[in-house]
């Protein structure tokens, strides 16, 4: 979500909450990458149901679904999950939310992905 892509300036800017994780953990001497795929403006409802395909946030950035990421562009030892947010703001009810939230942890965990 936006929090996850940095949106800020109405979308103009993006500072994404990865890239201070890399080099945090970089000045830490941690060797590793960060990957980024923040969709402002969506919902874990509909990260679910594109999760196979790709979406388009608020700004019109594109970018791919969960599982494709994955598929395409792993192998990932550890996703960071950051949705929710957006479907509180949109009134979806609590156990939505968490079922969706669930769905995403669930599709990392079954292709080996901790979360």
């Amino acid at each position: 979500d936006s929090l996850t892509a940095g949106f800020f300036c109405n979308g103009s800017l993006f500072e994404p909450y990865g890239r201070t994780l890399a080099q945090r953990l970089s000045a830490e001497g941690a060797q590793c990458e960060v990957v980024v795929c923040g969709m402002s403006g969506r919902t874990a409802e509909e990260m679910v149901r594109n999760a196979d395909g790709s979406m388009v946030c608020v700004a019109g950035l594109h970018g791919k679904g969960l599982a494709r990421i994955l598929r395409e562009d792993g192998p990932f030892d550890l996703a960071i999950l950051m949705a929710g947010t957006n479907d509180m703001g949109h009134g979806a009810a609590d156990e939505a939310v968490l079922r969706d939230l669930r769905a995403l942890h669930l599709l990392c965990h079954r292709r080996g992905v901790a979360t």
